[in-house]
């Protein structure tokens, strides 16, 4: 009966180092992992615009494009309430040129997506450009339509062309 004993004891110690280095071993994995998933996090996030640069960038075109106001008020009074304005400003400069890449360079500048957005979708009205400095903003002809001569415009070419939407 003593011989059994002992056999069960170091049965049971060897499968607990079993089990104990199969734990470790996880343990190793997922560190491993939430290293990676870290890393990759903090790169995406070092890849993002700062939320005081997002927060300039928006204050800016508002205060240069007061017809989003209008947007926003004719959103949410033809859907009754259920949509409402929405400002998206990607996270990299890009390269602006007057009409495609070889035209006139015009800067860096952050991409701004102006539209309605309701529960279950979005849809984009205009896209503008803030310079990186915040002191210029374009309009994005996105669709290139009849009659355009520019990939981008200033405000007042924007405002004095047929793509100018009065809303009423």
């Amino acid at each position: 009966m003593e011989k059994v004993k002992i056999a069960i004891i170091i049965l049971l110690s060897i499968l607990l180092s079993a089990c104990s280095k199969q734990v470790e071993e996880q343990d190793s994995i997922y560190n491993i992992e939430h290293v990676a998933e870290t890393s990759e996090s903090s790169l995406k996030e070092s890849q993002k615009t700062e939320p005081e640069k997002t927060d300039q960038i928006e204050q800016f075109l508002c205060e240069q494009v007061p017809e989003l106001n209008d947007y926003a008020d004719y959103i949410s009074s033809q859907s009754d309430g259920a949509a409402n304005l929405t400002i998206h400003i990607e996270d990299k400069l890009v390269e602006v040129y007057k009409d495609g890449i070889g035209s006139e360079y015009l800067g860096k500048y952050y991409a701004v997506y102006v539209g309605e957005s309701w529960i279950d979708h979005s849809v984009r009205w205009d896209t503008f450009y803030v310079s990186e400095n915040c002191d210029k903003v374009l309009w994005k002809d996105t669709i290139r339509l009849e009659g355009s001569n520019f990939d981008m415009y200033t405000l007042e070419e924007w405002r004095s062309s047929s793509h100018y939407r009065i809303l009423k």
